[in-house]
């Protein structure tokens, strides 16, 4: 709360609590900035976060900040019901993630969402189906965030979801799936299994950071031709400095989120950020 960014955002949050993939599941490389992970969504669940919403909501405003609710479901009914539960919590915006590679069940990693047209539209349908007469009011404050893809089809095809539905805004992007890295001494960056009752270790995830930055700024380019100005742009990946975010609005971008940066470096990234980007903004104006 006491960092300048106006949004803070919570989650992905899960129907189920979650304890996650066990292992080596996150790295950081400090040199080339890329991270990449397979942390499989670790968090308490939507009964406890109903609890501990409010307080965050109430928290967030007192400091005059949004708080934002992300969350993933594994039908599109428990996408609806847990977008349903957060505004109820009274959170300002919930982020439908369509786009998480790490969450895997034994040998299979779970379908992502954003990649296949019709099951995206199947969960944006069941969420206006749940929220009924709200529909209207709430779909403002909805943020469909998407995978990086250069499919020019599928973006069309998304795009064409968000516009026909209006929702508000959409994030791009996530992390790119089924990635390997090394380690600087060499050795595998991820080393992991879903559960105690998975036998193979596993050293794929989603890359992030540095490493997925001009996939996603790419997206953003062929999105911003494509949608209306009402819907936001959200860009995500690589965002470390002022340069980055510069050319994140560039792109096309209408704001931008730092996750790995965040992790890495707390509330201290965002002020150099945001200062020296508003004196670049100054000066081209």
């Amino acid at each position: 709360c006491k960092g300048p960014m106006s949004r803070i955002m919570v989650g992905s949050i899960t129907a189920q609590r979650r304890t996650g993939n066990i292992g080596d599941t996150y790295y950081f490389h400090p040199q080339e900035r890329w991270s990449i992970n397979s942390l499989g969504l670790p968090n308490i669940g939507m009964d406890e976060y109903k609890k501990t919403l409010p307080y965050m909501a109430q928290k967030a405003h007192e400091y005059g900040k949004q708080l934002w609710a992300s969350v993933s479901g594994f039908t599109p009914q428990e996408y609806a019901q847990m977008t349903a539960a957060c505004f109820k919590a009274g959170v300002d915006g919930v982020e439908i993630n369509l786009s998480c590679p790490n969450v895997w069940g034994g040998s299979e990693r779970k379908i992502i969402p954003a990649l296949d047209w019709n099951l995206t539209y199947e969960i944006v349908a069941a969420i206006r189906a749940e929220l009924g007469e709200l529909w209207d009011d709430r779909r403002k404050r909805i943020a469909l965030k998407l995978s990086p893809t250069d499919d020019y089809d599928l973006i069309k095809r998304l795009v064409t979801t968000a516009v026909g539905t209006r929702i508000g805004s959409l994030t791009i992007g996530n992390t790119l799936p089924d990635q390997e890295r090394s380690r600087e001494d060499g050795k595998p960056a991820l080393a992991f299994r879903s559960d105690e009752s998975d036998k193979v270790l596993k050293h794929k995830g989603g890359l992030a950071g540095s490493g997925v930055k001009h996939a996603n700024f790419a997206m953003i380019r062929k999105m911003r031709t494509l949608v209306p100005p009402y819907i936001r742009l959200d860009a995500a990946g690589g965002i470390f400095d002022d340069e980055d975010a510069f050319e994140a609005l560039q792109a096309g971008a209408t704001g931008f989120m730092c996750t790995t940066g965040y992790l890495e470096f707390g509330n201290r990234l965002f002020e150099p950020i945001l200062s020296k980007l508003a004196i670049s903004l100054v000066e081209i104006a």
